[in-house]
Order: structure tokens, then C-alpha cells, then sequence
């Protein structure tokens, strides 16, 4: 798809934000500034029966862990957001809100929503963010009677599904 097939949006940041939908229910955020060639920022396939909430919440947390946006770059607003997922404003508060208070992204007076640098004390924060994730993938895997193996297996899997969709992004 062409630049010319988006559809642009002008945001109070100097760049413009593009959408477009691909096949599926996909749809891809596309970011241009002046001094910068459009890159995609955010890849969500809504599903339904799925929280919109969770979907872009997930998609969001993936696009920033897998080097879409680097630490101090601007985050899309609220309204940028809502509008370019065609969700409501309260979802889009609500997800920047919860990223926000996970660290994921910090507030900075006279800039916006920016990502977050990772803390100094970020090995306690990752077991402090990773334990109840865990805690839900062992019971789960011990509930279907999957190895320690399988789930290692699975998981390194997705890191590495990750790594790849993260390659594009200066990693």
C-alpha cells in the first residue's frame, strides 16, 4: 500500500500519523515527521470476543518491547490513538493510563507522553512486573499437563517471534 492509499491525520506533534487497514480487521499506524521516513508504530489485529482494552494494550507493550519506539519517544495522544484505532477515547485514556502507571510511559510537561527510559533498578522490576505472569502461565501450563520443557519451548518461541518483528526497528 502506497502513502498516497492512507489516511492522514494531523496530530499537535510534529509528525503525521497515518492509518490504513489491511486485510483481516489489521490496521497499521504509520508515523511521518519531516526528518524521518514513515515507520509502522503499532500493529493490532482486533479480534473479536477479545478487550479492545487488552488488544491494544498488548499491542502496545509489544511495539515499545520490541524497539518501535525507543525510550523518549513520543507516545500518540489519547485522541490520536482513538482516533486512528477507530476506538473510543475512554478505551485509548485507559490504555495510556494503565502504561503509564506499568512504567511502559512517562509524562513530560511541555512534551507529551513519552516512553520511558527503563529504571536503574529495572532486575527487580522485571520480576516484580514478570511474577504474576508467570505464576499464570505455570498453573495454566500444569492445567493442560504441558512439560517444563514444552513451556520453555513456547515461550522461546514468541521471544523469538519478537526479536524478528523487532529487526526493522534499529535492533
Amino acid at each position: 500500500m502506497s502513502r498516497e492509499e492512507c489516511t492522514p491525520l494531523s496530530l499537535p506533534v510534529p509528525a503525521t500519523f497515518m492509518l490504513r487497514t489491511l486485510p483481516e480487521g489489521m490496521l497499521d499506524l504509520w508515523c511521518s515527521s519531516p526528518d524521518t521516513t514513515p515507520m509502522a508504530l503499532l500493529g493490532i489485529k482486533l479480534q473479536a470476543g477479545e478487550s479492545i482494552f487488552t488488544q491494544v494494550l498488548l499491542g502496545s507493550q509489544k511495539a515499545i518491547a520490541t524497539g518501535q519506539f525507543s525510550p523518549g519517544q513520543q507516545f500518540p495522544s489519547v485522541r490520536g490513538l482513538a482516533t486512528e484505532l477507530r476506538i473510543h477515547p475512554k478505551t485509548a485514556h485507559k490504555v495510556i493510563q494503565h502504561l503509564i502507571s506499568e512504567h511502559w510511559l512517562e509524562v513530560r510537561p511541555g512534551i507529551g507522553t513519552v516512553v520511558a527510559t527503563p529504571p536503574s533498578s529495572w532486575r527487580l522490576e522485571q520480576r516484580r512486573v514478570l511474577r504474576p505472569h508467570v505464576q499464570q502461565l505455570v498453573v495454566e501450563a500444569r492445567r493442560i499437563g504441558a512439560s517444563l520443557q514444552a513451556v520453555v519451548q513456547a515461550v522461546s518461541v514468541e521471544w523469538n517471534q519478537l526479536d524478528k518483528a523487532g529487526e526493522g526497528y534499529g535492533k
